[in-house]
C-alpha cells in the first residue's frame, strides 16, 4: 500500500530541518518505524539536505566528530575505520544526482509517496548524511514505511493566512445552537 504525504514549504525551512535533526526522531535505515519523522527520513536517505551546524564543514566531519566507541562482548564497535567507511560509502553517490536531490526549490511544497510495509523484528540505526537514526531492537507493534518517491508541487492551501481560518471557525462555533463543554462549565 502507498500513502501520499504533503509537506508544506514552511516545514522545509532551515530552522525546521535543524529541529528535526536535533530531535533525531528517526528509527531504522531504508525501512523506518511508522512513527519516524518523514522529514527526518528524507534527510537520512539523502533526498533532502540535512542541516549542519556552522562549525561542521561536511557530513564526513560530522560522522567523525560524533562517533561512539562501544565495547560489546569484547569487540570495539563504531571504530574510526567504520566511520570512514560509512562516510566513503555515502560520498560514492553521483555528485550530479546528489546536487539535484539536495536543492529545495523556493516556494514549493513536497509530495512524498510512502510505501507501507509490515513491521520488522528490529530496526538498525545508522549515520547517513550527517543524521543519526536510532535503533529499535524490540518488536515494533505497528507498521513500517520506506520512501517510494517524491515530487515538488506548487505551494498549497496548507499555509497560514494570518488566523483568518481560526476566526471563521470561532465565528461558526459561536453561531451553533448547542453549548460547548467550556460554556457549560461557566453556567
Amino acid at each position: 500500500m502507498r500513502i501520499s504525504v504533503h509537506i508544506p514549504k514552511r516545514f522545509l525551512s532551515d530552522a525546521h530541518r535543524k529541529d528535526v535533526a536535533r530531535r533525531r526522531c528517526v528509527w531504522g535505515t531504508e525501512v523506518y518505524t511508522d512513527d519516524s519523522d518523514t522529514l527526518g527520513v528524507l534527510m537520512h536517505t539523502g533526498k533532502l539536505p540535512t542541516w549542519l551546524s556552522e562549525d561542521v564543514e561536511s557530513p564526513e566531519q560530522f560522522v567523525k566528530s560524533t562517533e561512539r566507541k562501544i565495547i560489546k562482548d569484547g569487540v570495539l564497535s563504531a571504530s574510526p575505520a567504520a566511520a570512514t567507511a560509512t562516510a566513503a560509502a555515502n560520498s560514492n553517490k553521483s555528485a550530479n544526482a546528489k546536487e539535484e536531490l539536495l536543492t529545495i526549490p523556493h516556494g514549493k511544497d513536497l509530495l512524498v509517496v510512502l510505501l507501507i510495509i509490515p513491521r520488522l523484528e528490529r530496526y538498525t540505526g545508522t549515520v547517513r548524511n550527517a543524521l543519526k537514526s536510532r535503533s529499535w531492537n524490540a518488536i515494533h507493534d505497528r507498521m513500517s514505511y520506506s520512501i517510494w518517491e517524491m515530487h515538488w508541487v506548487e505551494a498549497g492551501e496548507a499555509e497560514s493566512r494570518g488566523g483568518e481560518g481560526k476566526k471563521r471557525r470561532y465565528s461558526f462555533e459561536s453561531s451553533l445552537s448547542f453549548s460547548t463543554p467550556s460554556a457549560r462549565l461557566k453556567q
